[in-house]
């Protein structure tokens, strides 16, 4: 009776801790939100619900220039950040002149003013140490159809083409001319 018994207590804590793991591996690797980032090269960071990069993509070629080989899967946002912005003024995408990022949030409305303001605090810091003035426009991405169509057609960010959509509605400008132009062009 009593093997019968420690047979069981120890199932037990095994599926416990198989479960507890589980729950544990969700939090850490599940998909939660992504953060764009646009200037002209456009990249976007998936984060996991604690937060940490679970990776950084390019969504174009420029993109891919600023990410290399840099590996950032498990790192802070704020590291993450950091380093891609370190690489745009490497490689001359940031400036004096074109110093400005969009930064577009596609998670839970109360996640949502949290990492754009890390982000954003980050981007500003970054710059102001290479005696840049940033112009960080942050948005929350919501889904669209026309927004889609509009990335699509112009091989662009679901988050530029978002701010295109907004300035188009408003504005005596086409959706084609605005997506020709950069995000410092779009910021003005």
């Amino acid at each position: 009776w009593l093997w019968k018994a420690a047979t069981f207590a120890l199932a037990f804590v095994l599926v416990a801790v198989a479960v507890l793991g589980i729950i544990g591996y969700s939090n850490e690797y599940a998909q939660a939100s992504t953060v764009s980032l646009d200037v002209n090269p456009s990249l976007q960071i998936v984060l996991s619900r604690n937060k940490k990069v679970l990776k950084v993509e390019a969504l174009n070629d420029d993109g891919a220039i600023i990410i290399g080989n840099m590996d950032f899967k498990g790192c802070q946002l704020e590291v993450c950040v950091n380093a891609l912005i370190g690489s745009m003024l490497r490689n001359n995408y940031l400036t004096t002149e074109t110093n400005s990022v969009l930064v577009s949030v596609d998670a839970a409305k109360k996640d949502y003013k949290t990492l754009a303001d890390i982000v954003a605090n980050e981007i500003t810091v970054t710059l102001k140490e290479m005696q840049i003035d940033a112009s960080v426009v942050s948005q929350w991405l919501t889904d669209n159809d026309q927004v889609s169509q509009i990335a699509k057609a112009n091989n662009i960010s679901f988050g530029k083409a978002q701010i295109i959509y907004k300035i188009a509605d408003r504005s005596d400008y086409t959706v084609e001319q605005l997506a020709g132009m950069s995000v410092s062009e779009l910021s003005l």
